[in-house]
């Protein structure tokens, strides 16, 4: 099976969000996000 690069939203500015995922979207396949919760990620 072959492998698949996503574009990772982790570095996005996040008041902006909704804007730079439809920048990136139509160039890409699949978008990564990381749920973080302060528990079992730090902060």
């Amino acid at each position: 099976m072959p492998g698949k690069v996503a574009a990772s939203i982790l570095s996005a500015d996040h008041a902006y969000l909704a804007d730079q995922i439809k920048l990136v979207e139509q160039h890409v396949e699949l978008i990564h996000i990381d749920c973080m919760d302060a528990h079992f990620v730090p902060v």
